[in-house]
């Protein structure tokens, strides 16, 4: 259950299609073509990323490493550099993201 919840979390963003669509010449058209292309597009990154992690680091190295697999992954190609630079963008990316919300919760930005 908690797996069919991130993956309709992963496409929450896409509500925000709506916004727009009294700006588009054929709204339905183009929801009809652009949610099963977004659908396979994010699906296909998805599968791609997953196989990317396991060519480079094995499944072991994962499971004991007790870090983010993207900076595991970095480090493994590009060096321990590169690794502190994803770091820091994870962390700069959440921070954003609690950001967000706090001012939207505190009726800071328009809804």
């Amino acid at each position: 259950m908690l797996l069919f919840f991130q993956v309709i979390w992963s496409f929450i963003g896409f509500s925000n299609a709506n916004y727009a669509m009294s700006e588009m010449k054929n709204p339905k058209r183009t929801i009809k073509i652009a949610g099963p292309l977004a659908v396979a597009v994010v699906t296909a990154l998805y599968i791609l990323s997953n196989i990317a992690y396991l060519a480079g680091a094995s499944k072991e190295e994962i499971v004991k490493s007790g870090r983010l697999v993207v900076s595991l992954l970095m480090k493994n190609i590009w060096g321990e550099r590169i690794e502190r630079f994803v770091d820091i963008g994870v962390a700069l990316s959440a921070f954003g993201s609690v950001l967000a919300m706090v001012c939207y919760h505190l009726n800071l930005l328009e809804r």
